[in-house]
């Protein structure tokens, strides 16, 4: 048997810029987020003989994901000016959990070091809120109303 837990955190960072047949600027999007995660495990290993490399085993785990940021912004152009500027807003932070069940096989190279194979089922839930910000480019300024995920 095996109890283990995994600490994650994750930074993602992206910039796409597309352009027109003229080659000029249609859209620039930035977005980055950063997460952290936590997920305790229960590996149980089935009996096998001790001289065997091959172990199969079965595991339950479970865990949380909380974002710590969330920032994504996207300029629109028209015939390369600026024309919108978006801004996504999270007034309620993307929360996760998730439970998950698996069948594997590990091949021991060494004690302690393997390689893994397994088949599973997660089941995932999230919420978050979010709305937008629209700045057009005469300077007016419209926010959708919140909405909800799950």
């Amino acid at each position: 048997m095996a109890i283990g837990r995994i600490f994650g955190f994750n930074y993602l960072y992206g910039n796409n810029i597309d352009f027109d047949e003229l080659g000029n600027k249609e859209i620039d999007n930035n977005y980055s987020n950063t997460s952290v995660s936590f997920s305790p495990f229960l590996s149980y290993y089935l009996p096998c003989s001790p001289n065997s490399n091959l172990r199969f085993y079965a595991q339950i785990g479970g865990g949380i994901e909380l974002r710590i940021s969330d920032n994504n912004e996207t300029t629109f152009y028209n015939s390369g000016r600026v024309d919108v500027n978006l801004k996504t807003n999270y007034p309620d932070k993307y929360f996760g959990f998730s439970l998950e069940g698996f069948v594997g096989l590990n091949y021991f190279i060494v004690d302690n070091v393997a390689i893994n194979g397994a088949l599973g089922c997660v089941y995932n839930k999230a919420k978050e809120s979010k709305s937008e910000t629209w700045i057009l480019s005469d300077g007016t300024q419209v926010t959708s109303p919140e909405w909800k995920a799950t």
